[in-house]
């Protein structure tokens, strides 16, 4: 039978909430029509051992990559390299899928043909032990293949909505656009928001919040922690993403406005977020990012004027000023995200 979809489990050191993840995609109903593919990514605990238990017990829909450690990206290019499915979607080891929306999901997937499926979600904090629904607006058309319209993100609340656990992509798509995520590096999930979006024609909206993110655990790559400790990951995504960008971008197209936002909130952000607590070598990498991003007026301007970087959430001053050798390092930070108002004045 064919496959209509492959989900792709990246999975480090996961013992702890691997089984959780993998019992949401078990139905019987719909098995048959999924491959899902476990890339161990050289774990030290016993995450192979439960993922062949999933493997054993299902052989026509879970099957097992064991391989050295290469951080997510190297995880999602095996994956993809071995993908079967009409349709491609991600699935963090420490997430999961609402199985009630997961269920109707895969059985709609005979009846499309999009380019891009794009869900609603569930937005699971850790600390509070709530679920939160994120949905669409009121006025978007679901469940219909529709050519991709700019005013389909138009509003606030559908742009936000644009990330990796809401897409689903045709697998022939993503090959097409030659994604190949950074291999070592963090953040690399970024790629695959990014990259396959520009071979989009087609779109589909599904009302269901398949994807269960966990929001708020320890050492969660999205913290503020993190963006400090992997400050080198962030900066070689967000070059490689820009220098995409800067040869490929066509304002002329349907997406433009949507990788206007996505690019400032999701991909820069973070970078010119961390200079609230990094260093003189942090902040001289950031200038020559800032440098090269200026070399396109509408993105550079965008990104200067928008709320994303004007609004930094000082927060973080507060929580990791005790980091700082002196406030100096807080003042010198705002000195290069505004620099760009110098340059313009001079």
């Amino acid at each position: 039978m064919e496959k209509l979809l492959t989900v792709v489990v990246p999975a480090y050191n996961a013992k702890d909430y691997l089984s959780r993840c993998l019992e949401s995609l078990i139905d019987e109903s719909i098995m048959d029509l999924v491959q899902v593919i476990v890339v161990n990514d050289g774990s030290k605990d016993n995450t192979s051992e439960i993922a062949h238990n999933f493997a054993s017990k299902y052989p026509n829909t879970f099957e097992v990559i064991d391989k050295d450690n290469g951080n997510y990206g190297s995880c999602m290019n095996v994956g993809l390299k071995k993908a079967v499915g009409k349709y491609f979607r991600t699935l963090d080891s420490d997430d999961w899928y609402d199985k009630e929306s997961y269920v109707k999901f895969v059985k709609m997937l005979s009846d499309t043909d999009a380019d891009m499926l794009f869900c609603e979600k569930y937005k699971y904090y850790y600390k509070q032990k709530s679920l939160r629904r994120e949905s669409f607006i009121n006025t978007i058309d679901t469940d219909k293949d529709l050519n991709f319209k700019k005013e389909y993100f138009s509003d606030r609340q559908m742009k936000d909505l644009f990330f990796v656990a809401n897409i689903c992509y045709k697998t022939e798509v993503i090959r097409k656009s030659g994604l190949v995520w950074s291999e070592g590096v963090f953040y690399s999930d970024n790629e695959y928001d990014y990259w396959p979006l520009k071979y989009v024609k087609t779109i589909r909206f599904v009302p269901l919040p398949v994807y269960v993110y966990v929001y708020g655990t320890e050492g969660q790559s999205v913290a503020m922690s993190s963006l400090i400790k992997n400050q080198s990951s962030y900066l070689k995504v967000a070059n490689k993403i820009l220098d995409d960008y800067l040869i490929n971008n066509d304002p002329t197209s349907e997406i433009y406005d949507l990788q206007l936002y996505h690019l400032t909130k999701d991909v820069f952000k973070p970078v010119y977020k961390a200079l609230l607590v990094n260093g003189k070598e942090y902040r001289k990498k950031v200038a020559e990012l800032d440098k090269k991003m200026s070399n396109n007026e509408a993105l550079y301007s965008y990104f200067g004027n928008t709320e994303n970087i004007r609004n930094l959430p000082y927060k973080y001053v507060k929580k990791y000023r005790k980091k700082m050798p002196s406030f100096w390092i807080f003042k010198s930070a705002f000195k290069v995200m505004y620099m760009r108002q110098c340059r313009r004045k001079n």
